[in-house]
């Protein structure tokens, strides 16, 4: 064959006679017939299909036609016998009536009508088959062909009808292949079409489902991330999980002490990055506002880097002496970089937070943005404050939330601050209240209610009060409800409403303030007894027993304490008080009634009252939800030559109890006799002769020269002339030739006769120094300069007193600080301070050796008679 597909339609016709020369065995079991027709259709099928596709090459496939035409034959005759044969075996097993066997399943005797049957059609089966290859007609054509070809190679012609026969033949056998392979083409392409489309779909369903896993596996992803980051968060915004720094302060050259903590979100910073220092806060009582009380010192943060600012602001708590309950709050008040002083609500310390010191109260508040924040404590009545707009509202109390305001719509033309105050009186206040009224009148007297307004309700308001009223006997008691209003000299019965649960009180309109008494009388006491008692109940139902005590500092009796303690409180502030040092001279009053933010102005008399850098008159302020109305005083002496016949200096303090606008009664005040040893304790230093002239000899030289400077009448020379004598001051004045100023120069001279003449003198019974002041003195009153010599005396005195070493001693035994700071603050250098103190280990005692180095410096003498204030100011006294 000269082409591929010459070669390729040879080896199709080889393969198909191949095919035919296997013959299929008929199947014994009836399941199987259809199968076994298929399979038989199949070849021939196949063989058509073939022959169709070669059948234009005659003479190269004549002899394959003739062999697959044979084949067929035998094929055909093969497969007609096979099926006789298996007909004659149906009709012998029926007529034997024996078993037959239809796979594995068996058939009995007793069932010979059934066995009939299912041979019966098995043979019927195998008769349609013979059928269908009857109506094969690729036999018929293949004959038609090798007929006409037979002609053809005898060299015969072909007639018109034979090729019409012929070409007819064809026609239909190849219209019925063709139709048998567009069929099978068809349902090709359908299988085909529906594989693909089950392809697809199976494709698009893998592609949703992968869709659908990486969608679920992002969703995944970015819920753990977003709750990663949801955690992260409330980690970073829940203050319990971040990092503190506790800061205790102890500053030695202040004598404050404090506790603060610092927090923040910022795991960076370090406890170096914050400067913490705390100072005495009375000094800011300014920014208060009315009914505000400080309750710490003022505490002062200070970033390293100059500025801190952070995404998430931090927490500060500082430590406060406020006693917490229901009727009072605890706010801090903040200043930040240097700007206006605000008020916060305190927070609460975190759970993290763990502080050595369980006793001590911390409150809080944020800031952020600063390179400068100040804070301090205060409390304040716990009242409730609501800015209540036209629709009106209801305000509830935070102490008994049964309590309340109404407000109704129209009260108010515009905004108006309104604020609900309640207490109530104890039983201990109770007995308090009856002794006031020498009689037991008063049962209960639950609640004390106060309303303030920034303006006048154009409307009634309405308060409502629990029915149940504690201490009180429904049985023998009557309860009177009474109101007295800003505009109302005196208190008017309250119009009641009463409910099942409560009871609701009118306010009459046009009143920006109310107040609201709850009593209980026994039944015997009219309306009126309850009019005479009700001033008394609400005088007396913020009034707290307390004592006021003074106590002295036994190392130093001249610093004082003052406490004004309520009286159950009393055992501790003493134990206290003891800790403290405060054992010298305990005295305590009777027990007196305070009631909050009342006053107490404190006096002294005798020889004995405040140091002289302080105001004669001391005022205290008390308030029963401070810890501690605590304040320190430094005592002095008006007159050491007094009193000079008893073993100790007296004096008298005197406490009066004030009133708004009351002046000081005799009823109302208490009195101590304060006393302080004539020896005080001192530090044990050593007392160094002095080298040279005494420092008060010095100064007296400087002295007398500036004072003689300003004489017209006589001048420096010729007093000094009359004091050494013409020769000696000829020889000093030799030696005072390079000293500028008459002044200095005067100064010089006295100094170098004052120093000679010691030597001379030096030895004799009358003191050197003793000797020159009566010489200076006598030539002052012989010259006529009385004047100046009563100065000299005044000013030797002061000099001798204030800065002798026993007053340098007084001021040693109460000090301790830094020596070097103490040297600095005195104007020596760290190497003066050195040299001046050098062998000396004792703190006290170097102190004591720089303030002698002091003394006889132009400084002290400049402060003159306030060189011991001086000294106290730098010592921090």
């Amino acid at each position: 064959m000269s082409t591929d597909i010459d070669i390729q339609a040879y080896r199709m016709l080889t393969t198909e006679i191949e095919k035919l020369t296997k013959l299929p065995t008929p199947p014994d079991d009836l399941t199987d017939t259809d199968k076994f027709k298929d399979d038989i259709n199949k070849v021939f099928q196949d063989a058509a299909n073939t022959v169709v596709k070669v059948k234009d090459y005659a003479d190269e496939v004549m002899k394959k036609l003739q062999e697959i035409r044979q084949a067929l034959k035998d094929y055909n005759s093969a497969i007609g016998k096979a099926i006789k044969d298996a007909l004659k075996k149906l009709c012998a097993d029926v007529a034997a009536n024996k078993s037959l066997s239809v796979g594995r399943q068996h058939f009995f005797k007793s069932q010979p009508k059934n066995r009939n049957l299912e041979a019966l059609g098995k043979a019927h089966a195998l008769e349609e088959v013979a059928n269908a290859l009857a109506n094969n007609r690729l036999d018929e054509l293949t004959k038609e062909t090798e007929k006409y070809m037979a002609k053809l190679q005898g060299g015969a012609q072909l007639t018109e009808s034979d090729i019409n026969g012929l070409s007819g033949n064809c026609e239909a056998f190849l219209n019925k292949a063709k139709r048998s392979f567009e069929e099978q083409q068809r349902i090709q392409e359908e299988e085909k079409q529906r594989k693909e489309k089950e392809e697809a779909e199976r494709l698009i369903q893998q592609e949703q489902k992968r869709m659908k896993k990486e969608k679920e596996e992002k969703e995944r992803k970015e819920k753990e991330e977003r709750e990663k980051l949801e955690a992260e968060l409330r980690r970073r915004n829940d203050p319990n999980y971040w990092p503190y720094f506790v800061y205790e302060i102890d500053d030695n050259d202040t004598g404050e002490r404090g506790v603060c903590i610092f927090t923040c979100t910022d795991a960076n910073y370090k406890k170096d990055d914050i400067q913490c220092t705390v100072r005495d806060s009375k000094s800011l009582k300014n920014i208060l506002e009315p009914g505000e009380t400080l309750v710490s010192k003022l505490f002062r943060l200070l970033p390293k880097n100059g500025q801190m600012s952070l995404e998430v602001d931090v927490q500060v708590y500082i430590n406060h002496i406020a006693i917490l309950n229901t009727e009072t709050e605890v706010c801090v008040k903040r200043s930040v970089n240097d700007g206006p002083w605000k008020t916060f609500t305190s927070l609460d310390i975190t759970k993290n937070i763990v502080i050595k010191d369980s006793s001590l109260q911390f409150a809080g508040v944020k800031i952020n943005n600063f390179h400068d924040a100040r804070m301090l404590v205060i409390v304040r009545a716990r009242s409730f404050h609501v800015n209540m707009g036209k629709e009106g509202g209801v305000i509830r109390s935070r102490v008994n939330k049964y309590i309340k305001l109404h407000v109704p719509s129209n009260a108010f033309d515009e905004n108006t601050n309104v604020s609900l105050l309640t207490s109530h009186a104890s039983s201990n206040r109770v007995a308090t209240i009856n002794s006031a009224l020498k009689g037991s009148k008063v049962t209960s007297a639950n609640h004390v209610i106060t309303v303030n307004m920034d303006r006048p309700s154009n409307s009634n308001l309405q308060v409502f009060l629990p029915t149940e009223v504690n201490g009180s006997d429904s049985a023998d008691d009557v309860i009177h409800r009474l109101v007295r209003t800003t505009n109302g000299q005196n208190w008017i019965p309250a119009a009641l409403n009463n409910g099942s649960d409560s009871v609701s009180l009118s306010l009459p309109s046009g009143s920006d303030s109310y107040k609201v008494v709850e009593v209980s009388l026994p039944k015997r006491f009219t309306h009126d007894d309850a009019l005479t008692v009700v001033d008394t109940v609400y005088d007396h139902v913020n009034r707290t027993d307390v004592i006021l005590l003074l106590h002295q500092l036994e190392s130093d009796p001249r610093r004082a304490r003052l406490q004004c303690v309520e009286h159950t409180f009393l055992r501790n502030a003493i134990k206290m008080m003891r800790d403290d040092g405060y054992t010298y001279g305990c005295q305590q009053s009777n027990v007196f009634h305070l009631r909050d933010g009342q006053e107490m102005h404190i006096f002294f008399s005798g020889n004995i009252a405040r140091d002289s850098n302080e105001d004669c008159m001391l005022k205290m302020l008390y308030f029963s939800y401070v810890q501690h109305s605590i304040q320190d005083i430094n005592l002095a002496i008006v007159n050491k030559f007094q009193q000079s016949g008893l073993k100790e200096y007296r004096g008298t303090l005197t406490c009066h109890i004030m009133e708004p606008g009351e002046k000081p009664s005799a009823e109302r005040r208490t009195e101590y006799t304060v006393t302080i040893p004539m020896t005080l304790p001192r530090a044990k230093c050593v007392v160094a002769p002095e080298s040279g002239l005494s420092y008060y000899m010095k100064h007296l030289a400087r002295f007398l020269a500036t004072e003689l400077s300003t004489k017209k009448k006589i001048g420096w020379r010729e007093f000094v002339k009359a004091v050494t004598g013409d020769l000696t001051f000829n020889s000093l004045n030799r030696r005072a030739i390079n000293v500028p100023g008459d002044i200095d120069k005067c100064a010089f001279i006295l100094q170098e006769w004052m120093n000679d003449s010691i030597e001379l003198l030096r030895g004799d019974s009358i003191p050197p120094e003793e000797e020159l002041i009566g010489i200076i003195i006598g030539k002052l009153v012989d010259l006529n300069l009385s004047k100046t010599e009563k100065r000299c005396q005044s000013f030797l005195q002061v000099m001798r007193e204030q800065l002798s070493d026993d007053s340098l001693m007084d001021l040693v035994s109460v000090w301790n600080g830094n020596i070097y700071k103490a040297g600095g603050n005195l104007g020596f250098s760290k190497k003066r301070n050195e040299e001046h103190t050098k062998g000396i280990k004792e703190p006290q005692q170097q102190l004591f050796a720089l303030l002698r180095k002091w003394r006889a410096s132009d400084a002290a003498l400049k402060a003159g008679s306030g060189a011991i204030d001086m000294l106290k100011n730098i010592l921090g006294q």
